[in-house]
């Protein structure tokens, strides 16, 4: 669980950061009437969403955060970790998060005056935070495996992030509202940053991966990093709505002498999908045809829930170049 809290925050970070999960209406009433406030986060890679990140609000308190993961098979969201904060005089002090196959802990968060030093995570060690002397945290860390993240800060936005494994660079050029901000503040009472949202992140040797945003208004209504497309949705029923979630299906297929050829086309696509089949024979074979007596190469199929197996057979041109092999009976040929 520390692992996933210290990526968290680190994508958080780094990112910018029907559903019918991602209501905005918050069911511990808070609303658009409370100001507009962040209600999901969700990430869509090749037009599937695949992960969504929910935050409930009771007026400027976050009162419960919830991650879900696409479920490939019933093509649904599904709640797989929860966190419900405490809070004393509007300082969150501490969460209690399960993750839906256990009882769950009590993860606190401890304070030197207004600013949070470390979450402490039963079983599993602490999470240290150390500030510079303007009160922006600099260096996060993990006791129970040294885990370490440097930010470097250029006036209110991080400009570097560093790990024991390399750092990136975040670019600047734009003038969107971060709606991260509402979130920080809840955790960090001395957060009066308004950190921006990047443009680009840079790694050492030079890659550059282009953060490009949709605006809804000041606020970021979706970004595309990569091939990963990040919806963002508000409180008062803005932002962009993320595409539906959809059920797959795996297609399955395979060659029934593995030294007569090969078969592509195989894997995971959406329920009502044609895909094409091909069977790629070997030098010296031929193809003859597939397990259900269809001859055609290539074939288009269509995906069905589930999982669906197609065999292709081949035949030999020569039987002396399979020397050594069995024939279609099992017996060695000489």
């Amino acid at each position: 669980m520390k692992k996933s809290f210290l990526w968290l925050l680190a994508a958080l970070l780094l990112l910018c950061p029907s559903f019918t999960a991602c209501d905005p209406e918050d069911d511990n009433g808070g609303n658009d009437s409370d100001g507009k406030k962040l209600s999901c986060i969700t990430l869509v890679e090749e037009g599937i969403p695949y992960e969504a990140l929910l935050f409930y609000w009771d007026k400027d308190n976050i009162s419960r955060i919830v991650v879900q993961e696409y479920h490939s098979y019933s093509g649904t969201m599904q709640n797989v970790v929860e966190a419900t904060p405490s809070y004393d005089n509007g300082r969150m002090t501490g969460a209690f998060v399960y993750d839906m196959e256990s009882t769950g802990v009590n993860i606190s968060f401890n304070y030197s005056g207004d600013r949070l030093m470390q979450i402490a995570i039963p079983h599993e060690g602490t999470i240290d935070f150390t500030y510079n002397s303007e009160g922006k945290p600099i260096a996060i860390t993990s006791s129970e495996d040294d885990d370490i993240l440097y930010l470097t800060w250029d006036n209110s936005n991080i400009s570097r992030i560093n790990t024991g494994d390399g750092y990136v660079n975040l670019n600047y050029n734009n003038t969107y509202y971060n709606p991260l901000n509402d979130i920080f503040a809840c955790i960090f009472p001395t957060w009066d940053s308004q950190l921006g949202c990047p443009s680009s992140i840079v790694s050492p040797d030079g890659d550059r991966v282009t953060v490009v945003y949709h605006a809804a208004g000041d606020w970021p209504g979706r970004a595309t990093i990569g091939d990963v497309d990040i919806y963002f949705q508000y409180t008062d029923g803005s932002g962009d709505t993320p595409p539906e979630a959809v059920t797959l299906g795996y297609i399955w297929c395979h060659a029934y002498d593995w030294y007569g050829g090969n078969v592509e086309g195989d894997g995971e696509y959406p329920v009502g999908t044609q895909v094409t089949l091909t069977a790629v024979p070997w030098e010296g074979y031929s193809f003859a045809h597939w397990q259900d007596g269809n001859s055609d190469n290539p074939r288009v199929v269509t995906v069905t829930e589930g999982e669906t197996e197609y065999t292709a057979y081949f035949t030999r041109n020569d039987k002396t170049l399979a020397k050594g092999m069995t024939d279609d009976n099992g017996g060695e040929i000489r």
